[in-house]
């Protein structure tokens, strides 16, 4: 089964759609990990400081997973519990970015993060926290509201609704998702502007999966039915490219991703992004490679790194092949600071 997919879109420079699974089966109340665990690292971090040096060069890859991994932290501090308090750059011997702070409950966990500006100390955005997770997250653009989202969930913590408006209280978009008596979500719809964009149906039992995308006059746009992860049927009923729901991600297998796009035609190509890891929590890859249906290595990205004690990397080379490349050469170069609490 198919995570499912949420365009979400952010105003705040420009407007910028993203597409993110959503996990399906959420349980409740899992062990939360830090801001420092998230970003991959270990041990008692303090500080990081990161520097890169692109090589040059022209190589581009397909559009879709990423197979050159962010290095991530331009410089990021850390408070002794692994939460972000100052994310950003140094530019020109001035710190840009945000200072974070936060309020807790009387067992310490975090109710309510506030990033401000480092420079002016304006708010940019606030996040309040419930007992499953995130349940509003508003962001601010000169001292007023620019856009702002809400999420609920069920007894067992499950999200079943999302919801955003602008800085008017015009809504942006929603979704809900309905679940059955197991754990598996069954349906799910998502609204942009009052209308109808997308719904999706997944049946655990014959595991026949559907996506549909219709237009503001409610005709489908496009529709497809996965039965056994096996595409079954797909049609494309505008010429647009690149539609919303013409490429798809299966991510049961962590170390494979699979992606398929289909053409207006109905004719279909799949790929797999095939992921190696140096470490067992899956944070530094050491190699990143996009595979056709026979399993020839279209495009790669090999990483070599230099760790530190605790397991963090401090020196990290990327380089990278393609159609016109098929020896390796460095794409990108990265250094790292690593500073430690004392324990």
């Amino acid at each position: 089964m198919r995570r499912l997919l949420r365009l979400v879109c952010v105003v705040a420079a420009g407007v910028i759609c993203i597409e993110f699974p959503v996990r399906a089966q959420q349980k409740a109340a899992p062990a939360a990990k830090t801001d420092a665990q998230m970003g991959g690292f270990s041990g008692p971090i303090k500080v990081v400081m990161t520097t890169r040096e692109m090589s040059g060069g022209e190589w581009r890859q397909p559009d879709g997973p990423g197979l050159v991994l962010p290095a991530g932290c331009d410089y990021c501090e850390f408070a002794p519990d692994g939460s972000f308090t100052k994310a950003g750059q140094f530019q020109g011997g001035n710190f840009r970015g945000t200072l974070t702070s936060y309020d807790r409950d009387a067992k310490g966990r975090i109710v309510r993060q506030r990033d401000v500006d480092a420079e002016t100390a304006a708010l940019m955005r606030e996040v309040v926290f419930g007992p499953f997770g995130k349940t509003e997250e508003t962001h601010y653009r000169n001292g007023k509201v620019d856009y702002r989202m809400q999420i609920w969930y069920d007894a067992n913590g499950r999200e079943t609704d999302f919801e955003s408006w602008d800085g008017k209280e015009v809504e942006l978009g929603r979704s809900h998702t309905v679940y059955g008596k197991g754990k598996d979500w069954i349906e799910r719809d998502s609204w942009g502007k009052g209308v109808l964009e997308a719904r999706q149906t997944w049946n655990a039992e014959t595991k026949v999966e559907t996506f549909t995308t219709f237009d503001e006059a409610g005709a489908v746009k496009l529709a497809w039915t996965i039965k056994d992860k096996k595409i079954v049927e797909f049609r494309e009923n505008s010429p647009s490219p690149n539609q919303y729901g013409d490429s798809w991600f299966d991510p049961d297998d962590p170390n494979n991703q699979s992606k398929t796009v289909c053409q207006s035609d109905g004719k279909c190509e799949h790929f797999v992004i095939h992921y190696e890891y140096l470490d067992s929590a899956r944070w530094n890859a050491t190699s990143v490679e996009w595979r056709d249906s026979a399993g020839k290595v279209l495009y790669g990205a090999y990483y070599e790194y230099e760790m530190d004690a605790h397991g963090n990397w401090t020196h990290r080379k990327v380089f990278v092949t393609g159609p016109e490349q098929a020896e390796r050469k460095l794409y990108e170069e990265d250094a790292r600071t690593v500073v430690y609490w004392e324990r």
